[in-house]
């Protein structure tokens, strides 16, 4: 998800498409990301429907990281952090 919402690689780009809110104007989930919803179980739990959502949960200084090894460093070190 990293580099789809980077434009990073354009072939993830368009397997995920994602869609970002059209208003300009300043409201509580601006800064969510929405993909194509499923109405399939088996297609309900791609990458293209629970990428997003997964994205949309993590911590903000995660996703603002500069560069994509950053990215999963600060991830794992997340990941890790709730399993101790």
């Amino acid at each position: 998800m990293y580099q789809v919402v980077n434009n990073m690689n354009t072939r993830l780009c368009e397997l995920v498409p994602i869609s970002r809110p059209l208003h300009t104007h300043y409201t509580r989930k601006k800064h969510l990301i929405t993909g194509k919803v499923r109405k399939l179980k088996s297609t309900s739990l791609s990458i293209v429907s629970r990428g997003p959502q997964i994205w949309n949960k993590l911590e903000g200084f995660i996703k603002m990281s500069q560069y994509f090894l950053a990215f999963k460093k600060n991830l794992k070190q997340k990941l890790l952090s709730t399993y101790i």
